[in-house]
């Protein structure tokens, strides 16, 4: 879902405010380096050493 809103926004990216539409003539400044979607983890190899932020939909949270 948050990769479908991300497409919107670069999209319209002629409808943002100055700032944003200078970055996208240097590049996206919707892509970001250390943010992946996972569509599963598989605890044997999953890295979790160091920080990170996990996302998910309201669903996920009650569900697990």
């Amino acid at each position: 879902m948050a990769s479908r809103a991300l497409r919107v926004y670069q999209t319209y990216a002629n409808m943002m405010n100055a700032r944003i539409r200078s970055q996208m003539d240097l590049g996206n400044p919707f892509s970001f380096s250390h943010i992946r979607n996972l569509k599963s983890i598989d605890v044997n190899t999953f890295d979790d050493r160091g920080p990170s932020v996990v996302f998910a939909s309201p669903g996920m949270l009650q569900s697990g």
